[in-house]
């Protein structure tokens, strides 16, 4: 029947971060959010430089950056360095109009990308941030996000 047919729509996806201010952060009334969380990518980079072998809590990331090289081996580079460049893309797409960002308590705040999808990413800061929120969280903890 005609009349029979599902209406198919977009879905809304979302990726982000909440921010943790310590309280020299939470005194300094010019604190941009944005130069907050590169401060905290920093650290997660800083990181990620001092392991040796990665565990089985980065098979999640794993997988994206199997995806990526696929058809090209010869031309990956390794996945810690992977791992660095993913970061600091991140730390360079901070600041742009694909985030959004607001205080949930008043030591905290939320940074967010994403928009409406059929499936694909609806923007490029939200496939970043994506990728970056597969860093296991013990590591992202220490860098002040969750």
């Amino acid at each position: 029947k005609k009349g029979d047919k599902k209406q198919m729509g977009a879905d809304m996806t979302v990726a982000g971060f909440v921010i943790t201010l310590t309280k020299a952060e939470l005194e300094d009334k010019w604190t941009k959010s944005a130069s907050l969380f590169k401060k905290r990518l920093v650290k997660v980079k800083a990181q990620v430089s001092k392991i040796k072998s990665f565990s089985k809590e980065w098979d999640d990331l794993k997988i994206y950056y199997d995806s990526e090289y696929n058809d090209q081996r010869h031309k990956r580079p390794t996945f810690k360095r992977w791992v660095q460049a993913q970061i600091h893309n991140a730390i360079e797409q901070l600041g742009n109009r694909e985030t959004a960002c607001w205080f949930v308590k008043p030591n905290k705040f939320l940074m967010l990308s994403g928009g409406l999808s059929w499936g694909d990413s609806p923007t490029e800061t939200y496939e970043l941030f994506n990728r970056v929120n597969r860093i296991p969280l013990g590591i992202l903890e220490k860098a002040g996000l969750e």
